[in-house]
């Protein structure tokens, strides 16, 4: 009964990520890159809050209010991503991101007898995230209704500094992905 439940599980996970998941933020599209191209790419999204999750009471529950006098975020974030068709079936490519943080705000913290103050926090940061390393192979090409199957790997290196990791740029971590990716 195991057994079967497990070979269920498996196949519904293979449908449902043909059917939701074409592409990965990781790892890319499923058709890769044709045989001795290089594909470039670069996304960058920027960000200016206009608004701020807040409570002027640290015991109840923050409401969204518009920024007060003084609080700024921006935030720029740029992913560039080189990608190399080793064979017709067989792609790997490389994705940095930089950030740039610039944020002032105000957050609540708890002193050891109990009481609460407000701590303001300042800092413009600015660097390399984490580094993927990725490859994508294609296990179906071609065929109608679907032009590819393929699956992905990638692995992250933690190679942002302790000093912006703090800052939320990049994770500090290293890490490994697998995707099942699908385009028709």
């Amino acid at each position: 009964m195991f057994k079967k439940l497990w070979l269920f599980g498996l196949g519904l996970v293979f449908v449902v990520s043909a059917k939701l998941y074409a592409g990965d933020p990781i790892i890319g599209c499923p058709l890769g890159v044709e045989e001795g191209h290089v594909w470039l790419h670069s996304t960058t999204s920027y960000m200016s809050a206009t608004k701020a999750y807040w409570n002027e009471d640290p015991t109840e529950n923050p409401k969204t209010v518009t920024l007060p006098t003084g609080w700024h975020a921006k935030i720029l974030k740029s992913s560039y991503r080189t990608q190399f068709g080793i064979s017709s079936r067989f792609s790997a490519g490389v994705l940095l991101t930089y950030w740039d943080k610039n944020i002032s705000k105000e957050t609540w913290k708890k002193k050891t007898d109990g009481s609460w103050f407000k701590k303001p926090v300042s800092f413009h940061s600015l660097g390399f995230g984490d580094i993927w390393f990725y490859g994508i192979y294609k296990l179906v090409k071609e065929r109608e209704p679907i032009e590819a199957i393929s699956i992905g790997a990638g692995y992250k290196l933690d190679a942002a500094d302790n000093s912006l990791v703090v800052h939320g740029i990049g994770s500090g971590t290293k890490s490994f992905r697998f995707a099942f990716l699908t385009h028709s």
